[in-house]
């Protein structure tokens, strides 16, 4: 599902969704994740993204993960 997200054009796909699904990929990648300064620098964005993105698959799932550009869990308005 990740890879075909990634592969589809521009204008049917937001880039956030696109960037999560690469960084979700490459925490996955054969197996054996790798750590996010390594991921940070392969993809060209900060560390705490990585983090952040890491987190919230894990708190609050895949979907949620991949379609939302910020975690609303916990913030108030």
């Amino acid at each position: 599902m990740l890879e075909a997200l990634i592969k589809q054009k521009k204008p049917r796909v937001a880039q956030h969704k696109k960037r999560h699904a690469q960084i979700l990929l490459a925490i996955d990648e054969n197996n054996s994740p790798l750590i996010n300064q390594q991921i940070a620098k392969a993809l060209n964005i900060s560390p705490l993204a990585v983090t952040s993105l890491r987190k919230r698959f894990v708190e609050e799932g895949l979907e949620v993960a991949v379609n939302s550009k910020h975690s609303h869990q916990g913030r108030r308005r």
